[in-house]
């Protein structure tokens, strides 16, 4: 058991220094996708549809060119 757990927090000590720091860096765009799938998934499946059928949504273009800049 006590293997185990220290198996996990030494990865934990490895990914959540990287994942902390990618999240303080691309804050913006993790916030606008994450709005933009809780948008999507509200909508109704015809209109969800039809929202991918016109190329997805301005936000997720926009998170795109966040992270591109």
């Amino acid at each position: 058991m006590m293997t185990a757990l220290r198996r996990y927090f030494s990865k934990l000590a490895v990914w959540l220094p990287l994942v902390l720091d990618i999240l303080r860096v691309y804050w913006k765009s993790v916030v606008i996708f994450v709005a933009d799938r809780i948008w999507a998934w509200l909508l109704d499946s015809e209109g969800w549809r039809q929202y991918n059928a016109e190329g997805g949504s301005a936000a997720a273009r926009l998170s795109v060119a966040l992270v591109v800049k």
